[in-house]
């Protein structure tokens, strides 16, 4: 891509939504193919995971990725066309062609749509400010995740990653205990990082937050820098709508407003319909959307 296309590319996206930053695409790996076009070009390549690795608790274990640059969004539909129509036929249920653009870029989302993507999740962004006090309702106790704590926020976690599955579609995976025991382990031992929430002893609320080098990986896509990552809320369903989550996440929201770091980021799933109006109350909204199609061997072009 030229300079001067990758310019005007830049303040496009700019235009739209000034939080959005826009990151380096890698050379198109062995694997990888680059796509041509007038007004732009996409790099398209393939990942490949292991069952019992941990991003596979979210992910496919074949994803096709595209990513494009352009100037001018009609440009989508002849990338599109091309990178799918020389993908291979899907052999298996557990492949999956992705597509990362900013939520506010409204002209492509019909082009996405044309070609059968779905929304998967989304990247939400929130300023950084002191929350109004508001005492945890009733009975809501919160604490500094311990490690008495951590045989409870494995289950709460996976509770979590059940429930997103159910939009996602992903099969349940070896050792996701095991990988979820080794990041509990590791934000214990973070003073700051990761809450649980208690009602009559029991906890039924967990939330983690990443911030300085364990939130760096998503520093690219967001324009202010440094930023935040919360990498988990979860009610268990029984205590769903009593104050639990917003009680966790006042407690980290003021934990952030000591920290200096300017913007907060995290990922919901674009199909749970808890998530949205909750983050949006929270005072998140969209910056980033993942477009998924599923590409299994029991569904055609």
């Amino acid at each position: 891509m030229s300079v001067e296309l990758l310019a005007e590319h830049r303040r496009r996206w700019s235009a739209i939504d000034r939080l959005v930053d826009t990151p380096v695409i890698p050379e198109a790996p062995g694997n990888g193919r680059t796509l041509k076009h007038s007004d732009g070009y996409a790099v398209a390549r393939r990942l490949d995971r292991r069952p019992d690795e941990y991003v596979a608790l979210w992910s496919s274990l074949r994803e096709y990725r595209c990513d494009a640059r352009i100037r001018n969004p009609e440009a989508i539909a002849d990338l599109l066309s091309e990178w799918i129509g020389g993908l291979p036929e899907p052999d298996d249920d557990d492949t999956e062609l992705t597509f990362n653009w900013p939520g506010r870029d409204v002209a492509v989302i019909p082009l996405l749509i044309d070609y059968g993507f779905r929304p998967k999740a989304t990247v939400a962004i929130r300023r950084t400010s002191p929350p109004v006090a508001t005492p945890p309702s009733d009975g809501i106790v919160i604490r500094e995740l311990a490690a008495e704590h951590a045989d409870a926020a494995v289950d709460l976690w996976r509770e979590v990653i059940d429930w997103d599955n159910r939009f996602l579609r992903h099969p349940r995976r070896p050792d996701a205990v095991k990988h979820l025991r080794a990041e509990v382990e590791r934000f214990t031992a973070k003073p700051g990082t990761a809450w649980v929430a208690e009602v009559g002893g029991a906890v039924v609320g967990l939330l983690v937050q990443s911030v300085g080098a364990d939130s760096e990986w998503i520093q690219p896509l967001v324009e202010p820098a440094p930023v935040g990552y919360l990498n988990c809320l979860v009610t268990t369903a029984g205590h769903r709508g009593g104050g639990v989550g917003a009680a966790l996440v006042d407690r980290a929201h003021r934990t952030l407003a000591d920290s200096a770091v300017p913007y907060n980021t995290l990922h919901y799933n674009a199909l749970n319909p808890l998530s949205g109006p909750f983050w949006n109350r929270a005072g998140y909204r969209p910056l980033w959307t993942n477009w998924s199609r599923p590409w299994r061997a029991s569904t055609t072009r």
